[in-house]
């Protein structure tokens, strides 16, 4: 009988609390994150969830915990605050005060990491999937424990899948916002994000040309306009896509990549994410066989939302109003 009653009045006190989640998607460097902040500052009791920082925080310890020599090591001539970056990313920037002999050693025990990161063991495929459960279960608790106080919490979403949006929303009011960005736009963003990243030494802010690109494509359907009528779809088109302005932007980023050095690698493995020149080839063909019928492709997001925030025409600000506008 008890027990009964403390779930009855559980349940009714989850039912009457009035905290939303916000739910913010998006393709990489869509200007999520600067919305959170905004939207901060006009309800100044949400709670911003950034689901990249949680894994930034947690990530690190847990190679550590798998490779203590070889972290110990890559630490002598790598700053600390690079150490996940140089290993998961090949993005090194070396401390002033290491020798060429720390740099070497850092760069061969980096490789030997990666080496093991990538492979298809099935020890390293029980500790991703440790890994994975991780991250899934301490963002959903931290949502629970921020929304079940009363307030609002807004989350700069990548990692939850449409399953865990589902299961938020039979607890609490979720409110699904898209973040978008034309294709042109991410490129432009990407490229300054970058460079402004390197030049502050705010290294967990790099973001790769893959990142923005790939999310893209698979956040949204390019459909050519005689498709448009008869396409399956519960959102309506956002905007259209020329190929030729496409093709341009391609080109930008593929010079981008000839200058990169962390083009050389596997965009499919754990390490060193960014586009290999093969894998940029391959993903241009998969955008541009979108237009063989026509020059133009209408943008449809394939994932239901509650409200579109275009961060190309509206300021950070001004996303961040509308959303308070909803809530």
């Amino acid at each position: 009988m008890k027990k009964s009653l403390l779930i009855f009045i559980l349940l009714f006190y989850i039912n009457n609390i009035s905290s939303i989640i916000i739910i913010l998607q998006g393709s990489g460097c869509a200007g999520k994150t600067s919305i959170c902040k905004e939207f901060q500052k006009l309800d100044m009791s949400c709670k911003i969830l950034d689901e990249d920082q949680v894994f930034y925080d947690n990530h690190p310890n847990n190679i550590a915990n798998i490779f203590p020599i070889e972290v110990e090591i890559i630490a002598k001539a790598v700053d600390s605050a690079n150490l996940f970056h140089a290993i998961v990313r090949n993005q090194i920037f070396f401390k002033n005060s290491a020798t060429d002999i720390e740099k070497n050693a850092a760069i061969e025990t980096i490789k030997k990491v990666q080496k093991v990161l990538d492979s298809k063991t099935k020890e390293m495929k029980a500790i991703n999937d440790v890994w994975n459960n991780f991250y899934v279960d301490h963002i959903m608790r931290a949502v629970r424990d921020c929304a079940i106080t009363g307030n609002n919490v807004i989350i700069d979403h990548w990692f939850l899948s449409q399953e865990h949006i589902d299961e938020l929303n039979k607890e609490f009011k979720v409110v699904v916002a898209l973040a978008y960005s034309p294709f042109e736009s991410l490129v432009q963003r990407t490229l300054k994000r970058n460079k402004e990243s390197v030049e502050k030494r705010n290294f967990s802010q790099i973001r790769f040309f893959t990142q923005a690109l790939m999310s893209f494509k698979d956040k949204y359907h390019l459909v050519p306009e005689s498709e448009v009528k008869d396409f399956e779809s519960e959102n309506k088109p956002i905007e259209t896509l020329l190929l030729e302005n496409l093709k341009t932007n391609l080109a930008i980023v593929e010079a981008s990549l000839d200058e990169s050095i962390h083009a050389q690698g596997d965009a499919n493995s754990q390490t060193r994410g960014e586009f290999s020149k093969k894998q940029f080839k391959e993903f241009k063909y998969e955008l541009i066989k979108n237009f063989q019928k026509e020059p133009m492709c209408h943008v449809i997001p394939k994932s239901k939302y509650d409200i579109l925030l275009p961060t190309d025409k509206q300021s950070s600000l001004e996303c961040a109003q509308l959303l308070l506008k909803i809530i």
